[in-house]
């Protein structure tokens, strides 16, 4: 079977996405690897330690101080980069291992290199002397361990699972491994929106297909079967030693199950058994309606447990994440975290990272689009109200904490968060363009003000320098004020430096005709720069 899929490594090389890097594997000795040369664990990043994963899991914004100077539409652009933003929380330490061990434990039953047949025939060469029994088969799980993560939309569950994978190659080339020499570490697929487990095995095999250059998708017949589909991604995992399967947005299957008379769950389960290798969903609430009503699943995916990811508690991790999200202030009349402020967020937000985040941003894009340059609790509030208002129902079902009330909001909360998301990066769009074109037309003032500056005589490293220090101190300036300006930075005057036009100079004898007397006349000609030092008449052009 695994021949017929078997691509040839040229073309995957060739084919493979150009966002994903395929690495030469690095050995180190494992302790994870219990004494075995197991290939697939020795080529894995060791987890370290807490402490130095939490350090490492922190994901922040490129800020400095002085990016407060800069122009309203460069700042607004700036802002937007906060989504990216990843605070390390309680509720990290725990996941983050789980993974890792996960893997690891999984790779322990998959050694390329196991001596499962020298073990089978010592042992059963020992077994028919008679004297005992001796287990002739070495002992497996009866299936591989999964893990479940569930919480509410907002509460960084895709973002989390986003960054501890970082942390793993996703695919790593052997120089000599039986099968394929490309192990796969793991794969993330989101489930259909309409919970299809047939599209969801498809989406499968479009993830290997991306990140390997392989063509399994193409491979199928237009009318293939669920079970030759479920076969199909079985082998292509095995072969390529995929280390975990990670399946976001579980919820859909819950809705899809109910439609349909519940027959995700059996070929989820069914497939489990036949890929061996170890599975991790995530959704929200309603997902926890899909366990409940199948006792088999959900012990089949939590063996290693359920985490619950919830809404932060107005307590000291509250504070903590906000002091910390407070250092990101790209307004020029930055606010001080204040309890006040913490109290107001709580109560606009109810803990929802990423609502807090969201509210935040547009908080400071207001600020800086009204001139206002500073964040009010008023401000928030308005915000909140205007933004936040689809959502009030599922605000009063996090303060109530009952989950069946929690659980049918959940979807009014993921349609506000994508409306946020969208109107954040419009506006960081809009302002990318704004900026490109402010850019390019103070380019341009800057390139008139420096030639007419080299005109005047001074020379162009000179000219520059002045402009752009003229610039620095107001971009606002153009034509005449900005040569003005400049002329003060290089320590000229504009009257007594513009020669003008040749045509439209005046003659000697116009620039002198109202001069009463022989002293006059020479000033006359010092200011308009005809005259030099103590009075040598200087030639025209210099």
């Amino acid at each position: 079977m695994e021949s017929s899929f078997t691509p040839s490594q040229p073309q995957a090389l060739q084919d493979a996405s150009p966002g994903v890097a395929i690495v030469d594997a690095i050995y180190s000795p494992r302790d994870e690897d219990l004494g075995v040369d197991n290939p697939l664990i020795r080529a894995l990043p060791p987890y370290v330690s807490v402490k130095s994963v939490l350090v490492a899991f922190r994901s922040l914004p490129s800020f400095s101080l002085t990016h407060r100077r800069q122009s309203a539409n460069a700042r607004v652009h700036r802002i937007s980069s906060l989504r990216l933003y990843v605070e390390p929380l309680t509720c990290h330490p725990v996941l983050i291992e789980s993974i890792f061990r996960l893997i690891t434990a999984g790779y322990a039953w998959r050694n390329p290199r196991d001596k499962t047949q020298e073990f089978v025939s010592a042992h059963y060469a020992e077994s028919m002397n008679g004297s005992k029994m001796i287990s002739i088969i070495p002992a497996r799980p009866a299936h591989e361990a999964g893990l479940a993560l569930f919480g509410v939309s907002g509460v960084g569950k895709t973002t989390s699972l986003n960054r501890i994978l970082s942390f793993l190659p996703q695919v790593v080339r052997h120089p000599d491994l039986s099968g394929s020499n490309l192990q796969v570490v793991w794969i993330k697929v989101d489930c259909p929106p309409d919970g299809s487990i047939k599209q969801l095995f498809h989406w499968m095999l479009l993830e290997y297909d991306r990140v390997l250059g392989t063509h399994y998708d193409e491979e199928l017949p237009s009318n293939v079967r669920l079970d030759q589909l479920m076969n199909k991604v079985a082998a292509v995992a095995k072969y390529h030693h995929t280390g975990i399967i990670v399946i976001d947005e579980i919820q859909f299957a819950a809705s899809g199950a109910a439609r349909r008379g519940d027959p995700f769950m059996n070929f989820f389960v069914t497939f489990t058994n036949l890929v061996g290798v170890p599975l991790l969903i995530a959704g929200t609430p309603k997902a926890l309606s899909l366990f409940e009503k199948s006792f088999r699943l959900a012990r089949r995916s939590s063996d290693q447990g359920a985490i619950i990811f919830t809404n932060m508690a107005f307590d000291a991790e509250w504070d903590f994440f906000l002091k910390h999200l407070f250092k990101y202030q790209w307004i020029r009349k930055p606010c001080k975290f204040s309890k006040r402020l913490s109290a107001t967020l709580y109560e606009l937000t109810q803990g929802i990272h990423a609502l807090v985040v969201r509210l935040f941003q547009l908080a400071q894009i207001a600020a800086i689009q009204d001139g206002s340059e500073r964040l009010s609790i008023t401000l928030l509030r308005a915000l909140a109200k205007d933004r936040f208002g689809p959502v009030q129902p599922m605000m009063a079902a996090l303060r109530s904490k009952k989950k069946r009330r929690i659980e049918l909001y959940d979807d009014l909360l993921v349609e506000t968060l994508a409306g946020l998301d969208d109107e954040i990066q419009k506006q960081a769009a809009a302002a990318k363009i704004a900026e490109a074109v402010r850019e390019r037309q103070q380019n341009s003032v800057q390139l008139i003000a420096v030639s007419d500056l080299i005109t005047m005589g001074v020379p162009q490293s000179q000219a520059l320098t002045a402009v752009i220090a003229a610039l620095t101190e107001d971009d606002s300036l153009t034509g005449e004020a900005l040569v003005r300006a400049a002329c003060e930075k290089a320590g000229i005057t504009m009257e007594s430096s513009y020669a003008g036009d040749p045509e439209e100079q005046q003659s000697l004898p116009d620039i002198v005709r109202d001069a009463k007397s022989p002293g006059e006349a020479l000033e006359l000609l010092r200011r308009a720069g005809l005259v030099v030092g103590d009075g040598a008449l200087k030639p025209r052009g210099e």
